[in-house]
């Protein structure tokens, strides 16, 4: 179990799987039906949110979003959990920033929509007609904090100058951050230490990060996740794909996810000091529901016991 000094950092979050193309308000009613019964006891266990991620494909100027409004199925199922929901919104791709400005005045009133994640593009020789992610936080901090609303941005803690990026993004608004899979320690540590130094050195207070994890099942996971991690080989290393994937049963194969992302949990905790943390478990994709449900409640339990551990400690000490 971490230390006692980082026990009371600690948080969850549950990202769903895309569920791609258009689906009637039916449709997506079965689908939450589904989470609610594979995530209740997330729910009785310190779940934080339930987020949905917007995918966008973007071709020689034309944007389609391929899984439609991300905001219903967010919703739906953030209230059968009893938490809040969380959408992400790709705000580079939107046409102006009045157009940003429309999309907020849309969806913040909306009550049970607690939380905005706001991505950038990721083609960096596109001039892009929207705003940029930290652009997006100075226009939204003031509407999304007087609708108790809060800002997040996405971390990537190999991108070069990371820590400065976060601190300018906190600086505009952000609340808090999400960081792509976590499979090796590469650059956490190191980002997150600069990120801290910065804040501190400027009188700020460090925002919650949420360190990113996903269970790993099958080669096509693979695959996926080196796609989303862009430096893939480096980012999910071979080392770590075989000492998973050489367990032949989806059983072993989740524990041994699971046990790989507590490694990384546990270095962190350690060696993190004030930086609030939390742990965001991404499904990734519909066949990963038992593995990312498993992962979640697992580390709901961790949660629970480091509370209970804190309490004792609190009782002892008078």
């Amino acid at each position: 179990m971490p230390e006692k000094a980082a026990i009371t950092l600690f948080r969850l979050s549950y990202e769903l799987a895309p569920h791609f193309g258009e689906h009637s308000e039916k449709e997506l009613r079965k689908i939450a039906d589904v989470y609610e019964e594979k995530l209740k006891p997330l729910a009785r266990r310190g779940l934080e949110g339930i987020s949905n991620p917007e995918i966008v494909r973007y071709d020689k100027g034309k944007v389609t979003y391929l899984n439609g409004d991300v905001r219903v199925l967010a919703k739906l199922t953030a209230e059968r959990l009893g938490v809040g929901a969380t959408v992400s919104k790709n705000v580079s791709y939107l046409g102006s920033e009045g157009a940003f400005w429309d999309y907020l005045e849309e969806t913040i009133p909306d009550r049970n929509i607690r939380s905005l994640v706001f991505v950038g593009g990721s083609y960096h020789d596109v001039k892009y007609s929207g705003p940029s992610v930290e652009r997006a936080d100075e226009i939204a901090r003031r509407k999304m904090t007087d609708h108790g609303a809060t800002i997040g941005n996405i971390s990537i803690f190999h991108r070069q100058d990371e820590d400065v990026r976060l601190y300018k993004k906190t600086r505009a608004g952000a609340d808090f951050f999400i960081s792509q899979l976590q499979f090796e320690l590469s650059y956490t540590i190191t980002t997150i230490h600069g990120y801290r130094r910065l804040c501190e050195a400027h009188g700020i207070e460090p925002k919650p990060i949420y360190l990113s994890f996903a269970p790993l099942l099958q080669d096509a996971d693979v695959e996926r996740y080196r796609k989303l991690l862009r430096d893939g080989e480096e980012l999910l290393p071979s080392e770590v794909v075989s000492a998973i994937l050489s367990d032949k049963t989806a059983e072993g194969r989740i524990g041994r996810s699971i046990a790989n992302a507590d490694k990384i949990l546990g270095t962190t905790l350690r060696r993190i000091r004030n930086v609030p943390l939390g742990v965001n478990v991404e499904q990734i994709k519909e066949h990963n529901l038992e593995g990312a449900s498993r992962m979640a409640v697992h580390f709901a339990n961790l949660l629970r016991d480091m509370h209970l551990a804190e309490n004792h400690a609190c009782v002892e000490g008078g």
